[in-house]
């Protein structure tokens, strides 16, 4: 796995958990 797929990832779980 990349490091790049991993930020993508946490980016999408943040919006869905929290999104604004």
């Amino acid at each position: 796995m990349r490091v790049g797929l991993s930020e993508a990832t946490v980016c999408m779980l943040m919006d869905r958990f929290a999104p604004s």
